[in-house]
């Protein structure tokens, strides 16, 4: 058995299927010229594909799948053209339960193939990550972003039957390339469907398998039937903060007494005029930076600073270890209708997560339901509800971290850089690291908590979101839209070359110009750290590094202007770079409005990968929006490539 990437495409007059397994490629067509029904349903079957690996298989494409087979003795009577007609209306009807929120006609458990979905699994259904196909394309540098070439709400011109067969392949192709990328998290899911078979987590993301494997665990623990388990919540219209702060936090300064004496007279649940719970924020100024307390966590940190360890100085980054799974075992937080049982059983997963080395399935599975679980507190649909839990963990734990930054700025010449949800980052003099030691041992102490240390060389900080952290060894810690070499795929990684040259810039002191200029010659290949060579690499992707992604909104469309012509871009997700050559993007949007995708340059489109010899690439757009990020550091003269030595 293999494992095969696969996805449909449906119109009145036409119906495809294409099965990819390392590049071995099936088609399947059914339609008025052809007819390969009986080999699609003799292919398709739990004998010859293991998993059938999609992205929205789980919702579509699995289910016109089932449909195919359950209906197959009164389907393979009939002729092509007849079939493409039943298939298409059922697709329809589907479409349409979707799109009134309903579930699709068939569960997951009647599929007679496995399915694995990689929109699901990597919750791209959540509406915060939603992420299709298209963008999918854009961020893993497929070599063609393409839409579906005709509407699927009429028939299809039989011309352009094998034009839409080719943008099937061109999807499968994407999706086995997106497969290879999520290859960890899916050998991953099927390790915890395998531990836990009743569980059904092959196509759960992380945070409902981690809530589901609680729910698996708080049902054995309780001895309760777990559909009862599901209905059970604590509910709570208005809750006292002073009730919930743990007794030993103190603060020897006015600023943070301030912020103990907020939330002391703070009542969590108050519904202001717009029907909105009141948020429990609060912002204090302490020794030149501002402290941000909110329902996310302690933020706090310097903007458009550098920081560097030298001969009498060391960066330490000090972290509490599983912060808030540990600080609700450690002060017994736990949801009222759960009692003793949860405590119990959430000790029980941290202990047997030490059991398992980092990296192996059995660690990941633990550490995502622990940390999985604090979200679940605020949420009224799940069974751990009970948001004095959520209070409890926030706020004691922004209080504890105030306690530790302000405990080490008493320490003669030591400096807040940044604090943060579960740590905090200073600068302190060599000769006075045993009285951190000291000090930090005393809050571990009376916290019960634990804490870990890293050293950073140097750390490079526009603001709390967008920094770069050189660790001894050489590693680059990067946050943020600014600095982020590699986000997560869902994110925007247009542009690439500019995070690219501003951590050669800031860490090697390499010329902003000369890194981008330079770029689409090079030849560096590789891992982020190369260990041989003990020094950062970076993987270079040539064009695609220059390269910028737009998504499409309903209310707009792109068009590309050169002289007097002016050309569509019918695409959901657009791909392009700037470029010297004379084209002009602009948006247009349905009220009217007009205006430049990049005011004052010009793009070029790139949907389709064509290697070129020079790309006529506008290098000074990409270099002026280095600089939008270096000028404001002081002291720096970024324009000529030089950076000068930044210190607080």
């Amino acid at each position: 058995m293999k494992n095969y990437v696969f996805d449909l495409e449906t119109y009145q007059n036409l119906f495809c299927g294409v099965f990819n397994n390392n590049g071995e490629e099936y088609v399947f067509e059914i339609s008025g010229r052809k007819n390969d029904y009986e080999d699609l349903i003799k292919f398709y079957n739990k004998e010859n594909i293991k998993y059938a690996i999609g992205f929205n298989n789980i919702k579509f494409d699995a289910q016109v799948m089932h449909y195919l087979i359950i209906n197959y003795n009164d389907f393979i009577k009939i002729q092509g053209s007849e079939l493409c007609k039943k298939i298409y209306s059922f697709v329809q009807s589907l479409i349409e339960k979707t799109n009134m929120g309903e579930f699709p006609p068939y569960a997951e458990w009647h599929f007679t193939v496995k399915q694995i979905d990689l929109f699901l699994i990597n919750h791209y259904d959540n509406k915060n990550k939603m992420t299709s196909l298209k963008w999918i394309e854009f961020s893993i540098n497929h070599d063609r972003v393409q839409d579906l070439p005709y509407k699927f709400d009429r028939p299809l011109k039989l011309s352009y039957f094998d034009e839409v067969i080719d943008y099937c392949k061109n999807d499968v192709r994407a999706t086995r390339k997106f497969a290879e990328e999520c290859k960890d998290l899916i050998k991953l899911r099927i390790s915890q469907n395998k531990q836990f078979p009743g569980l059904n987590l092959l196509n759960k993301p992380d945070s409902s398998v981690g809530e589901q494997m609680f729910l698996h665990f708080m049902s054995e623990s309780m001895g309760v039937d777990k559909k009862e388990l599901k209905q059970r919540r604590t509910y709570r219209s208005t809750i006292n903060v002073k009730d919930i702060i743990l007794p030993y936090i103190n603060f020897k300064t006015k600023e943070f007494n301030e912020v103990l004496n907020f939330y002391k007279n703070s009542t969590y649940g108050i519904i202001n005029q717009e029907g909105k719970t009141i948020k429990l924020e609060k912002t204090i100024k302490y020794k030149g930076i501002e402290y941000d307390f909110g329902e996310g966590g302690i933020h706090a940190s310097w903007e458009n600073k550098i920081f560097e360890s030298d001969d009498n100085y060391v960066i330490k980054d000090i972290d509490v270890t599983s912060f808030y799974p540990n600080l609700a075992i450690v002060n017994n937080f736990r949801p009222e209708h759960l009692g003793e049982a949860f405590s119990k059983t959430y000790k029980y997963m941290f202990e047997q997560r030490k059991k398992y080395a980092k990296g192996t399935p059995e660690n990941a599975s633990y550490k995502i339901v622990l940390n999985g679980s604090y979200g679940k507190f605020g949420d009224k649909y799940s069974f751990l509800y009970d948001p004095k839990v959520m209070l409890e963990i926030c706020v004691n734990g922004q209080l504890l971290i105030a306690m530790l930054c302000e405990r080490l700025s008493f320490i003669e010449n030591c400096t807040i850089i940044q604090a943060n949800t579960d740590g905090v980052t200073i600068k302190i003099p060599k000769n006075k690291l045993h009285e951190m030691e000291s000090l930090c041992k005393k809050w571990e102490k009376l916290t019960s908590l634990e804490l870990e240390y890293a050293t950073y060389k140097k750390m490079v900080i526009s603001n709390v979101n967008n920094y770069m952290a050189q660790y001894e060894n050489g590693k680059i810690k990067d946050k943020g839209g600014l600095y982020l070499v590699n986000p997560e795929l869902h994110k925007n990684k247009s542009q690439r070359i500019v995070q690219i040259a501003l951590r050669r810039y800031f860490f090697e002191n390499k010329p902003i110009k000369e890194t981008i200029s330079e770029h689409i010659n090079s030849e560096i290949k590789g891992l982020e750290w190369n260990e041989d060579k003990k020094k950062f690499e970076v993987p270079f992707y040539g064009i695609y590094d220059f390269c910028i992604g737009k998504k499409v909104k309903w209310n707009q469309k792109f068009v590309l202007i050169k002289g007097i012509t002016e050309t569509n871009i019918n695409q959901k997700v657009i791909r392009y770079f700037i470029t010297k050559d004379k084209a002009t993007m602009m948006k247009k949007y349905d009220d009217g409005r007009i205006e430049a995708a990049n005011k004052g340059y010009n793009a070029k489109l790139f949907q389709n990968y064509i290697k070129e010899e020079d790309y006529n690439i506008n290098y000074e757009y990409y270099i002026n929006e280095c600089y939008k990020v270096t000028t404001p550091f002081d002291g720096g003269n970024p324009k000529t490539g030089k950076q000068l030595n930044l210190f607080e």
